[in-house]
């Protein structure tokens, strides 16, 4: 029980971290004047718009040790000499399942960064211009504050979502190797459905809602701690 709540600290963490750099990369580039920036912007959601269960099982089958692509890649590029088990080596597993994680999720960070940085008032960063700061020290000073709120909203309704991810890990690793990517969805569900233990599956279940109740009294309070010093 410890252990897959640990795992789902490391998952959630880990994805909306990296999906919210990911994801504030190419808001900031998105952001500028580019020429088909609005084929780009179709084109960054194909990864959001892919159903979650076809997504996880092209991914399973592309990491396959035995047949997927990937391997097969890097084997035809001399860059390997014997498969990788990405999905059944204990210390790859976790890994690679927050890379798929990240991959579907930066999506919508990145339109979510780009719709706060479109709001921010363009004057802000002709005065900043004129008073002769460097692109990075108005992305520093201007841009990363103005989206202060937008940040943790995203990054808290990523977390959440990672935290209750159940279809891409169980379409890939299933939570093995050796329960190295069991989450506590898994584990409810194997307590509930496989191993027919209904009472801790519903026990589990109501810890699970406590933490994420946890979880959004903290952003309310945050929130609410901001709004309180703009006020001010």
């Amino acid at each position: 029980f410890y252990d897959t709540i640990r795992v789902s600290l490391i998952y959630a963490f880990c994805c909306a971290f990296a999906s919210y750099l990911i994801g504030l990369g190419i808001a900031t580039l998105l952001n500028k004047d580019i020429k088909c920036r609005g084929l780009f912007r179709a084109v960054l959601l194909i990864p959001w718009a892919i159903p979650t269960v076809v997504a996880a099982s092209n991914w399973s089958y592309l990491l396959n040790d035995q047949y997927g692509l990937i391997n097969t890649w890097l084997m035809q590029w001399k860059i390997i000499d014997s498969p990788i088990l990405f999905l059944a080596d204990t210390n790859l597993a976790l890994f690679t399942v927050i890379l798929v994680g990240t991959w579907k999720s930066y999506p919508f960070m990145s339109l979510s960064l780009l719709a706060g940085m479109q709001n921010i008032d363009r004057s802000i960063y002709e005065s900043a211009q004129i008073d002769g700061a460097s692109g990075r020290q108005s992305f520093w000073y201007i841009t990363l504050p103005g989206l202060k709120q937008v940040s943790l909203v995203v990054t808290t309704l990523m977390f959440i979502w990672g935290f209750n991810n159940f279809d891409i890990i169980f379409m890939t690793t299933a939570g093995g190797p050796a329960s190295m990517t069991t989450t506590m969805p898994l584990y409810i569900y194997d307590l509930g459905w496989t191993n027919k233990l209904v009472g801790r599956a519903s026990a589990a279940s109501i810890i699970l809602l406590a933490f994420l109740i946890a979880v959004c009294l903290i952003y309310f309070a945050v929130i609410t701690h901001w709004e309180k010093e703009d006020q001010a």
